[in-house]
């Protein structure tokens, strides 16, 4: 039985449904993550040493993993990262010296350009994998695209449109122009705001007001739980999916769409390149000029996906393509 490190950001229920599906499989997975919220403590230390306290946080979580990896003395076949710009080349090759004959693999997350840490970090990995077809092949990484967790019944569409992200002022700008257009007031928004969780700075948007006012405008402090999320995709006619600038890879959104049996609104042009691709079912949005489907469109049925497409992009078939990597 081949042992994993999983080293991962544990990205809502993606990192976890990936472990899980490994571990059925019959590999023992040591599922860590590697980067945690800066406390009080990590601030105040992380002024002497002149580096950000996340940053100092997480070299934290990973001394405190290599530690517990060398006290156990664990054998580790195959080394998996998800994200790992916080990574440091300091335990990448630590990781060398303790597993030499491991298979190093690091899933981007990210685009190569969102990374940082790429040029210092890639050299340590035997396979690079890739969301982005496009840069996978332009780049020679392993191309695999995002995926769906789970099966989802079909619900009771009570909602037009509904979007849950992370929320950057270049995405609630469009999402903004997006509902406008929409004609429609019956829509679901959830934006996560990335701010430091701490106490005080929490009771200082409490008393300042800032609390309301965020939530007036949809913008929360906790992520959505993932289920709770999944339910509201569901139960919306359709999704509606902002890509970050210059994107070019498919985000999770339109396999979650595929999955709840709902409609989507992207930005993301290079959807019409997927075999799944169905104008009756998706919408293509340009960022620089935003026009909304219609009615007919909105209210119309959705056309179900072929099995054989369908089950292409579910968190089976990625692991089994990851298999493929480290057999």
């Amino acid at each position: 039985m081949k042992t994993i490190l999983y080293l991962n950001h544990d990205f809502f229920a993606y990192d976890r449904a990936i472990a899980k599906e490994l571990e059925k499989r019959g590999y023992q997975v040591l599922f860590r993550k590697f980067v945690r919220t800066a406390g009080f403590l990590d601030r105040r230390l992380c002024k002497k040493k002149g580096i950000p306290a996340r940053q100092y946080a997480s070299e934290c979580m990973q001394k405190a993993i290599l530690k517990e990896l060398e006290k156990k003395k664990v054998k580790v076949d195959v080394v998996l990262v998800t994200s790992g710009q916080a990574l440091t080349e300091e335990t990448m090759q630590r990781l060398h010296e303790m597993y030499p004959k491991a298979c190093f693999l690091w899933n981007l997350w990210d685009g190569k350009k969102e990374i940082g840490t790429f040029s210092q970090l890639s050299p340590y990995f035997n396979h690079l994998i890739s969301f982005d077809k496009l840069e996978a092949k332009q780049c020679g990484f392993h191309y695999m695209s995002d995926f769906y967790l789970q099966e989802y019944p079909a619900k009771e569409k009570k909602y037009d449109y509904c979007f849950v992200a992370t929320n950057t002022e270049p995405r609630y700008r469009i999402l903004q122009e997006m509902l406008a257009k929409a004609n429609t007031e019956n829509v679901f928004v959830y934006l996560k705001e990335t701010p430091d969780q701490r106490l005080i700075p929490s009771l200082k948007r409490l008393f300042s007001g800032e609390e309301k006012r965020l939530a007036e405008r949809k913008i929360f402090y906790n992520s959505l739980e993932y289920d709770t999320m999944l339910e509201v995709f569901a139960s919306s006619k359709c999704i509606i999916d902002i890509a970050h600038p210059g994107q070019t890879g498919l985000s999770m959104r339109p396999f979650e769409a595929m999955a709840v049996q709902s409609k989507l609104v992207t930005t993301n042009p290079e959807i019409k390149n997927y075999d799944f691709y169905n104008p009756n079912n998706i919408f293509v949005v340009q960022p620089d000029e935003i026009q909304m489907p219609g009615r007919d469109f909105l209210d119309g049925a959705y056309e179900a996906i072929p099995e054989e497409i369908y089950k292409k992009y579910s968190v089976e078939s990625w692991c089994d393509q990851l298999q493929e990597l480290f057999s």
